[in-house]
């Protein structure tokens, strides 16, 4: 963050803004140059030690100031041969009669008291505008509306006119107490910055945002409202820029890369997913136990409330599925019976996106609304209204197990449920139709690129853009993050873009080094989370020359590899099973197997390290053989 005080700038959008209201003049002020006001008459004080020795009394205002410490704020503890108890009482003497000369007399109800070993100066918010200030936040904090907030909040910014007491000359004032103040402003502005995002009013905070920006360089908060304004106005390359500038700044400066908060943004501007601000949320849930059987032993609510629907959701680009939407529509409000959709995929194919697509067009169809349920978390959904049919959207489901319960507990409400493995066992036993979501068709790889980095550049290099959609597998996360990286490189021939990619399978799928989700990662964590023996099958079968490759194949070449299954072609059946259902093996119509592209180069590619660790998947794998 930048050291320089007077880097301090005000652009009129707090004193113009409509909500704010003129404040009332105090007598003293030091939210700016130091002024007294006396009979509608201001008057900014020159430079001199009473003016130094006011503005300490009056930040200090109610307590009492040692003459040491006045000492320090004079001299920079280097005080006069002559002695500095002697310059001070000189001074103060002068500053009395300043204050004198507006009827401010000592020992009075504003004037300055002599305290035992030092001075004090009593004030209050109708006499000194940092406690006007002061009082204005604090009021603020505990409003009941967001709206009476914000505008007391404009009112408080109001009574800052520059750099506090930016007329007196001492370094020790301001290292400890002025940047102080320079934070509360800050603060006071990053809520108002919060608020305002949380409305809507992006627009409005951006000029704003930017001087606070330049202010404050390196301040994640300021940098993080500032990406959201503008990737909610639709300047999603400048927000990704301003990421890449406080990496940039951070690294060089402290060695140090942004935070989690920050860089859960990034990914989420990243993959072109909404925005949910922290003072407005979308929707609200009911927080209650996070195991999910005990979903199915609630009762209902005596009362219940008209269903909330979800409010925005799928990326602004979303691109494709035209026949998955068409398919899983039909899917999911024909009859007027209950149906669970279960859609499976690997990470970053774009699962989510496709569920709240699917939740905002069909939504229409349900009475009882839609309802958002994220499986990671201690959450349930809103109880849908009884009478009325629902659409609930689980996302990011481990197990059937955490499913299960759910169907119990949702009645006859429709579920749409994602998560990476194909859940079999919900379709075997409870009859709900599974869903493999696939990469991209080819031409909907292209038309994304073409949404994103503008019809002109992708036209100008088609072969390109066909092969980088080739090379990414037409994976959607993975062409995401080279989409991004071209648009920072807006002088970048897509060709060139390409040639990692050729060179290495895999690619360097981060964004200037910072992009530390990556889908390698994502990869990483998906597969360690796979059986010992179906990590060891699937590293086999991405050595396979021919993809995709037949059941023979498989018992002779993954046999050859892992010996101990070699004796056991019941066990490599199951098992080659497992890694269908888990997602990381396909079988098309004849019945020949395949990994899927992005997936195989990044085995081939990455080293073997990964320890695989019991989990669901261990669980599931297990009941599977028995």
């Amino acid at each position: 963050m930048s050291g320089d005080l007077h880097a301090f700038h005000f652009d009129g959008f707090v004193t113009s803004h409509p909500e704010c209201q003129e404040a009332g003049q105090q007598l003293f002020g030091v939210l700016g140059p130091l002024q007294i006001t006396h009979l509608g008459e201001t008057v900014v004080l020159p430079t001199s030690q009473p003016s130094t020795l006011l503005a300490t009394l009056l930040l200090h205002a109610n307590s009492t100031v040692s003459q040491s410490h006045l000492c320090r704020v004079l001299w920079n503890d280097e005080p006069p041969v002559s002695g500095g108890m002697a310059s001070i009482h000189s001074a103060m003497l002068r500053l009395r009669r300043l204050l004198a000369k507006y009827g401010l007399q000592g020992n009075g109800p504003i004037g300055i008291t002599t305290e035992p070993g030092g001075y004090r100066i009593p004030a209050d918010p109708r006499t000194l505008d940092l406690l006007a200030f002061r009082a204005a936040v604090r009021q603020a904090s505990q409003s009941s509306s967001l709206q009476d907030e914000l505008a007391l909040l404009y009112r408080a910014l109001t009574l800052w006119r520059g750099v506090p007491v930016a007329n007196v000359r001492s370094p020790v004032l301001h290292e400890s107490l002025v940047r102080g103040l320079c934070e509360e402003r800050a603060n006071v502005i990053t809520r108002c910055h919060e608020i305002e995002l949380a409305r809507g009013n992006c627009r409005r905070v951006l000029p704003s945002l930017w001087e606070l920006a330049a202010e404050r360089e390196g301040d994640e908060r300021v940098t993080a409202h500032l990406m959201e304004a503008l990737y909610r106005t639709g300047r999603q390359s400048e927000a990704l820029g301003e990421f890449q500038s406080i990496s940039r700044y951070l690294r060089e400066n402290f060695g140090v890369d942004p935070g989690e908060p920050l860089q859960r943004l990034h990914l989420t501007i990243l993959r072109g997913e909404e925005i949910s601000s922290p003072a407005g949320q979308a929707f609200h849930r009911a927080h209650t136990s996070s195991q999910a059987a005990h979903l199915a032993t609630l009762p209902p609510p005596a009362n219940h409330k008209e269903a909330s629907h979800i409010k925005g959701a799928e990326p602004v680009d979303f691109t494709g599925r035209e026949s998955e939407m068409e398919y899983l529509t039909q899917l999911l409000t024909e009859g007027e019976t209950r149906r669970v959709v279960a859609i499976s995929g690997l990470p970053g194919v774009g699962k989510t996106a496709l569920a709240l697509r699917l939740a905002r067009i069909a939504g229409a169809r349900f009475p009882g609304g839609v309802h958002y349920f994220n499986a990671a978390d201690d959450s349930r959904p809103g109880d849908p209204a009884p009478l009325q049919k629902a659409l609930i959207v689980v996302d990011g489901a481990e197990s059937c197990a955490q499913i299960t319960p759910l169907l119990e507990w949702a009645g006859m409400h429709t579920l749409l449920v994602t998560s990476r493995l194909t859940l079999t066992e919900l379709a075997i036993d409870h009859g709900a139709t599974v869903f493999q979501l696939r990469p991209w068709r080819r031409s909907e790889s292209v038309a994304f690129l073409r949404a994103v980095l503008g019809p002109g550049r992708v036209s100008v290099e088609p072969k390109a853009c066909d092969e980088l959609a080739l090379l990414c597998g037409d994976h959607p996360l993975a062409l995401r993050i080279r989409a991004t990286q071209l648009l920072l490189r807006p002088d970048q021939q897509l060709a060139e873009a390409a040639t990692p990619l050729r060179s290495v399978p895999r690619g360097d799928l981060a964004t200037e080094g910072h992009y530390r989700e990556r889908l390698a990662d994502e990869f990483d964590r998906y597969v360690g989370g796979l059986p010992a023996p179906g990590v060891r099958m699937l590293r086999a079968l991405a050595t396979l020359s021919e993809q995709p490759f037949t059941l023979k194949q498989v018992q002779r070449h993954v046999g050859a590899a892992l010996t101990d299954l070699a004796e056991a072609p019941a066990a490599l059946l199951s098992l080659l099973e497992f890694l269908i259902h888990a997602g990381v093996v396909d079988q098309d119509v004849e019945g020949r197997y395949s990994i899927p592209r992005l997936l195989r180069n990044h085995l081939l590619t990455s080293e073997n390290t990964t320890s695989p660790r019991p989990n669901v998947m261990e669980q599931v794998f297990k009941s599977r053989k028995g």
